[in-house]
């Protein structure tokens, strides 16, 4: 009798093992799935940023000098660099990343200049502060922490 129940163990640790094994394939692909889809939220959040600080100095290019405005900004783990080309007449806020191994960017132009002051402390990952403010040339941003 004893037998039998040394017998049922191993048959139901077979059973579980076996269970897992063919599991696994659906526990891996579903894991990137879910790495993946965390890294297109942050992406997301970072076009949300970038699009209130669009608003923000749009609205404070328009706005008597010395108007002035924060917000918090966040910016994804994935950004290798943050640019702020000036040109003719405008400027760009430009935010770069090699996730997954192709480089691609996010980015906002503007018809008015938009001075990023710090961009070293912007390109951290995290949640920043962030302060516009109306400039004689434009509108000048900073990180405050």
């Amino acid at each position: 009798m004893n037998s039998r129940k040394g017998q049922s163990a191993v048959e139901l640790t077979m059973v579980i093992g076996m269970a897992m094994i063919l599991a696994s394939p659906f526990v891996v692909s579903s894991q990137s799935s879910i790495i993946e889809m965390r890294t297109a939220s942050n992406f997301l959040q970072l076009d949300d940023s970038l699009g209130e600080v669009e608003d923000l100095a749009t609205e404070l290019n328009s706005s008597a000098y010395p108007a002035r405005r924060t917000m918090q900004f966040q910016t994804p783990e994935a950004v290798d660099g943050v640019y702020n080309p000036q040109f003719s007449g405008g400027s760009a806020l430009v935010f770069e990343s090699g996730y997954s191994g192709s480089p691609s960017n996010q980015s906002i132009v503007l018809d008015f200049k938009l001075n990023l002051v710090d961009k070293g402390n912007l390109s951290d990952e995290g949640i920043h502060d962030v302060s516009l403010k109306k400039s004689e040339e434009g509108v000048n941003m900073s990180v405050i922490s």
